[in-house]
């Protein structure tokens, strides 16, 4: 148990350790597997060129995999990690959040669902290391989270404009579901507005 706390406070501490970077690239693969078989029955009754607004999950962990596999290889683009690191952040609270209020309304959950909000929840755990350890190296530019988030809050209004929002668990449920993807996006934005008040010149005390 010690060693795992130990490995656990290493990855917190330094996660793009190349033993990480393969281990989480070869976990968010599994994920991202399964995420689109998930999706596969709503891609199949959408048109192709909506596809890329639809599998939020799959998709933020497909980004994640080729943000690690480009550390490895040593490239780095800064829109690219915000954007992979932010989208698991959000879409994994949001399914945690979706699963949360789909138990309290019949007080019941099976095991499928268990495993659905354990492996989001850890992707919103993840999200969050890789995010404090990109803002620890070096603050974006303006230009770059507005982008991040622009993009964020059009893929909201997308889902529930167009109604492409993931399959949900019980009717009218989808006004929680577009609550909280907007809150969540408004809570990526509070986050680097926080980041900027409190950093100070190139000292980030928030994320330390």
């Amino acid at each position: 148990m010690k060693k795992i706390v130990d490995s656990f406070i290493d990855f917190i501490n330094n996660p793009w350790q190349t033993k990480y970077l393969i281990f989480f690239f070869l976990v968010n693969f599994v994920g991202s597997i399964y995420g689109y078989y998930w999706y596969y029955g709503q891609l199949s009754r959408i048109s192709i060129s909506l596809w890329l607004f639809v599998p939020d999950s799959p998709l933020s962990t497909t980004l994640l995999m080729l943000v690690l596999g480009l550390r490895f290889l040593g490239v780095r683009n800064t829109l690219l990690e915000l954007l992979a690191v932010t989208a698991n952040i959000k879409y994994g609270l949001w399914a945690v959040f979706i699963l949360s209020d789909f138990w309290l309304k019949i007080g019941t959950f099976k095991g499928l669902e268990l495993m659905l909000f354990a492996s989001h929840l850890g992707m919103a755990i993840q999200g969050w290391i890789f995010l404090r350890a990109l803002l620890k190296e070096k603050m974006p530019s303006g230009i770059v989270v507005i982008s991040l988030v622009s993009w964020m809050l059009a893929n909201d209004f997308i889902d529930y404009y167009l109604r492409i929002f993931p399959n949900l668990y019980y009717p009218g449920q989808e006004k929680t579901g577009a609550f909280l993807a907007v809150a969540l996006s408004l809570l990526v934005t509070f986050v680097f507005g926080m980041a900027y008040l409190t950093s100070g010149k190139h000292n980030y005390r928030y994320f330390r």
